[in-house]
């Protein structure tokens, strides 16, 4: 099949979304697919054209600020998304996929895609947001688009109850085979491991981690000598890092800042639980790692927070009130389950890996290509 992956940013732009369309598109190549990518360059130094891996990439406009926010209600520069979204019409006008791939950031680009290019496309919902303008999206571009898919359980019931079309589950996925995972005896630490923004809420973990020490050893049982363990780069980890030093838990507190990917798997391999307390997500591609090293996850149901729906589909972990005692508690929890979560974890991570997701994704693409070749041979 001939793909089109049309998404606002792509590697090297580093986030749960670029890295969800690069390993889709690497395993779609794998498959024997020709895989073409649409982005908009984040970096002024990107080549317009490339191919990397057998992946044609092609980045328009060029935009290094994109990323930085305009307002509240502007998080990113609409001239560039306008300019983004006509290109990707012409593109659409000019070549023909069998399967064109979208993102649902940033919005333009799907009611801009010409009529016949979206009854091929599938529109992948990462997230779901309240205010007025996205619920107006959430209502109509999924009718405007052949089908729908949603990274996690509630983007999906939402997404679906919002538009009335049927979306279907498509977890961020993995590659099984290169984690690993320790017994519990070998094991310690609690991990936070992800991008340092303000809506992962990590204030929230440092504070909950300090009330967990406060209630001293006898309480918290196995986590007793265990340390906070921060790893990842963001925009917030200058202030992260001084908040820490002002933290109770200080000298129980590391942050690694950026880790490789060899280092990634094996602090995932390594660590007791996995903490998450965002604010918004859909489906972090963190939990499923997780789930393969056979680590037990804590969040919280803060109302945008998709983990929590995540989490409890697969049984992988435990989901708290989105207050610090509840969440210091849903630790202890945890720890004290913990070859029970981590064995759900192990037993429900092959559905994560992405060949098994690719081939739901080309399953509907060929579907609508017998359609099509039906309709063409009625015609006559």
């Amino acid at each position: 099949m001939n793909i089109g992956i049309f998404t606002e940013l792509y590697p090297p732009s580093i986030g749960g979304q670029e890295i969800r369309f690069a390993e889709l598109a690497q395993v779609f190549r794998e498959r024997g697919h020709s895989v073409s990518v649409y982005c908009i360059a984040h970096e002024r130094d990107l080549p317009g054209h490339e191919i990397l891996g057998g992946i044609e990439i092609h980045r328009f406009p060029v935009d290094e600020h994109y990323q930085r926010p305009q307002s509240r209600l502007l998080p990113r520069n609409p001239i560039t998304i306008l300019k983004y979204a006509t290109w990707v019409r012409g593109v659409l006008k000019a070549r023909s996929f069998d399967l064109s791939l979208f993102n649902q950031w940033p919005l333009a680009h799907i009611a801009f895609a010409p009529h016949g290019a979206r009854k091929r496309a599938v529109v992948d919902w990462c997230e779901v947001r309240d205010a007025r303008f996205y619920r107006l999206m959430q209502w109509m571009l999924p009718r405007l688009s052949g089908h729908n898919m949603g990274v996690g359980p509630a983007v999906c019931e939402r997404i679906g109850t919002a538009s009335g079309r049927p979306v279907f589950y498509l977890p961020s996925g993995i590659r099984r085979s290169v984690y690993r995972s320790l017994p519990a005896a070998e094991r310690r630490d609690i991990l936070y491991l992800g991008r340092i923004t303000a809506h992962k809420n990590l204030v929230f973990l440092i504070d909950a981690f300090a009330r967990l020490k406060a209630a001293g050893h006898n309480q918290v049982g196995s986590l007793g000598g265990d340390e906070l363990v921060i790893a990842g780069d963001g925009p917030e980890l200058p202030a992260l890092r001084t908040h820490a030093a002002g933290s109770p838990a200080a000298g129980q507190i590391r942050i690694l800042g950026p880790v490789s990917e060899q280092r990634k798997i094996e602090l995932l391999g390594a660590s007791r639980l996995l903490a998450i307390t965002s604010r918004r997500e859909g489906f972090p591609r963190i939990v499923a790692e997780a789930m393969a090293s056979g680590l037990p996850t804590v969040t919280a149901r803060f109302p945008e927070n998709g983990t929590r729906d995540v989490v409890d589909h697969y049984g992988c972990g435990v989901v708290t009130e989105p207050d610090v005692d509840a969440f210091t508690g849903g630790l202890v929890t945890a720890a004290d389950r913990w070859e029970e979560l981590s064995r759900r974890g192990l037993e429900r991570a092959d559905e994560l890996d992405w060949q098994a997701l690719a081939e739901q994704i080309e399953g509907r693409a060929v579907t609508d290509i017998s359609k099509m070749k039906v309709q063409d041979s009625c015609a006559f």
